[in-house]
């Protein structure tokens, strides 16, 4: 018999907002927060289409530029490829 071997649940949380003239600064950036994953690949992009931020760390965060300009309020739309550490996802 083999040991049994218990593995937390991916877990994970996105905002579903920004307000980037916010006094708080977490409420400046936006970010994924996740718990019990390998690897996870973030992509954000404009209401056109084109790829404005991307990073495969979660502790990085989108801070609304795109080249160094703030972008203006609106739709932004992302992408999140996440493994968890079951490699299931």
């Amino acid at each position: 018999l083999s040991p049994l071997q218990f593995v937390p649940p991916l877990q994970v949380f996105i905002p579903n907002a920004i307000r980037t003239y916010s006094s708080e600064v977490e409420n400046q950036r936006f970010g994924v927060i996740a718990h019990n994953y390998m690897d996870a690949h973030l992509q954000i992009y404009n209401r056109w289409g084109q790829r404005i931020f991307e990073t495969n760390e979660l502790s990085e965060r989108w801070n609304a530029t795109a080249g160094g300009v703030k972008v203006p309020e609106g739709n932004y739309f992302y992408i999140l490829y996440i493994t968890d550490v079951n490699e299931e996802f």
